[in-house]
């Protein structure tokens, strides 16, 4: 598998692509960059917890039809990858997921869309369900979307992109740290506004991605399921102490009074003025 990858500058300068949030535009990088010669990609749950990415952060991709969904299998695929791509045939190496690029083929531009009509092949059955509620925000509940297979007959009408991205992206705070046996501990959006109510001024999100970096990157010191709320009680409080109290603190803090190292001393200036007079006319 090739080591390096391209990404076309047409469509990354494109509105739709740039109207993503930051994270999932990241996430979107990391996934191309990771991909193979056929730009599937396998592991994506690993990447996002390598990188602290949101998993609403994919969900808003799949809406947006950056990405590709296999739903049987969990595999993934980039739209537009050989809109990115060209890989010399002596330096390619074919996809291992061949069943799954039986099902796509190429529009005139190059980018991935599942075959028409190909829900019946190789075992895959008809799944009516789309994208998982995200947060407070949905995608397409009880509708079909075309990024993901089994493909539903129609096309799906894509709605305005600023406001799509909006909705996507509003509630989308929900956090899987990995645990020791190898299972997530879910920190719902609930559980991040009651820190946010117990810890004012600390941007708990951030210290959760932060978190779940630190988890994923030590997998020796990841908690068990009783012992995380004590691991992240741990870490919100640490961090409110550091960037808060801390810093009101020294802000309340009395200011030191100044010491001089010499003993303060009292003149009449009259008699100073009257002996200068006095040294003046010896002087003449």
């Amino acid at each position: 598998m090739a080591n390096r990858r391209m990404f076309n500058k047409k469509l990354i300068d494109s509105d739709m692509f740039l109207d993503l949030p930051l994270s999932a535009q990241a996430l979107y990088f990391h996934l191309a960059m990771r991909a193979d010669d056929d730009g599937f990609i396998d592991n994506a749950n690993r990447i996002q917890r390598m990188i602290g990415s949101n998993k609403d952060d994919l969900n808003i991709l799949i809406a947006k039809s950056f990405i590709l969904v296999f739903s049987e299998t969990g595999v993934i695929v980039v739209k537009h990858w050989r809109m990115h791509n060209y890989i010399q045939k002596d330096r390619y190496h074919e996809t291992d997921h061949k069943q799954e690029r039986r099902l796509l083929e190429t529009d005139e531009n190059g980018a991935y869309e599942f075959r028409k009509n190909n829900s019946l092949q190789d075992g895959y059955n008809m799944d009516t369900e789309c994208i998982p509620s995200i947060g407070k925000s949905k995608v397409s509940i009880g509708k079909s979307n075309n990024n993901i297979l089994p493909e539903h007959s129609g096309q799906q009408k894509q709605e305005n992109d600023s406001q799509d991205s909006k909705q996507l992206y509003q509630g989308a705070r929900e956090y899987h740290m990995p645990l020791k046996d190898g299972s997530d501990y879910v920190v719902t959006e609930n559980d991040v506004k009651e820190f946010e109510r117990l810890y004012p001024g600390i941007d708990i999100d951030a210290q959760m991605r932060k978190a779940l970096a630190w988890l994923t990157n030590n997998k020796q010191k990841q908690k068990t399921k009783r012992g995380m709320p004590r691991f992240l009680n741990g870490w919100i409080n640490r961090a409110y102490e550091q960037f808060v109290e801390e810093p009101k603190a020294r802000a309340n803090a009395p200011k030191p009074q100044i010491q001089h190292n010499f003993t303060q001393r009292d003149y009449d200036f009259d008699d100073l003025e009257q002996q200068l007079l006095r040294k003046q006319q010896e002087g003449m």
